[in-house]
């Protein structure tokens, strides 16, 4: 993944995934062309195509990239903080892949912890919920809520 790139790659695909987001703010991912990403980022198209098909694949990596880094937090608190550090990202990816996709996603990392699929699937729903309201609540208070509401010490 990103982390095993120079700084210099690191830095371009940097360039380009928050270019999209910042015009996902505005326009649908149809409606987005990758010019436009290009424009944005400062970088040539040759660039994005050396690593992304097209907008779609890039979505496809911001996503990959935001889930598999919540796979080395240890507890809730550092999983919400993690979420809130690129809450642009996360507020995007529930917006166009919808509370379903976060919710699933984030099933799997609690699955290990949690045996009841019950109470794995409002944690999930409950995380997503926090993002759709843009994150108001601090990752600890909103840690110590799902801890509490579930039971379970996470």
């Amino acid at each position: 993944m990103i982390d095993a790139m120079d700084a210099r790659t690191r830095r371009t695909i940097r360039k380009l995934e928050n270019a999209f987001i910042d015009i996902l703010e505005t326009k649908n991912i149809d409606d987005v062309s990758v010019s436009e990403i290009c424009s944005n980022a400062h970088v040539n198209r040759t660039t994005f195509y050396r690593y992304y098909r097209n907008q779609y694949a890039l979505l496809e990596m911001i996503e990959k990239e935001l889930f598999a880094s919540l796979y080395t937090t240890d507890d809730i608190i550092s999983l919400l903080t993690a979420m809130r550090k690129r809450k642009k990202e996360w507020k995007r990816i529930i917006h166009l892949k919808g509370r379903g996709c976060v919710a699933e996603n984030l099933s799997v990392i609690f699955s290990d912890r949690i045996k009841s699929r019950f109470t794995v699937s409002g944690i999930c729903g409950s995380i997503a919920w926090w993002i759709e309201s843009d994150m108001k609540e601090s990752p600890e208070a909103f840690g110590r809520y799902l801890s509490d509401a579930s039971g379970f010490e996470l």
